[in-house]
């Protein structure tokens, strides 16, 4: 499927999805702030608008937290 997003992507949103595609589709708040350096800000405020943009789901499970990116699933083999 291709989406078109009105919403111009910065570097750190650029770093996210590469971050999930390394992580298989799915990335965690912790993980963001592990791997960048980042602080919660930033990695919350970059994680939100991919998020807000349909690019990203969140998966909410005991108290965990996982951003999903459909876009950069690999097929199982």
């Amino acid at each position: 499927m291709i989406m078109s997003v009105p919403t111009e992507l910065d570097n750190d949103h650029m770093e996210i999805m590469s971050l999930a595609q390394i992580y298989s589709g799915s990335i965690s708040l912790e993980l963001v702030r592990e791997n960048k350096g980042w602080n919660a800000d930033r990695s919350k405020r970059a994680l939100e608008l991919l998020l807000a943009q349909g690019m990203a789901w969140l998966d909410t499970y005991e108290g965990h937290e996982l951003y999903w990116f459909p876009s950069v699933w690999k097929d199982q083999v």
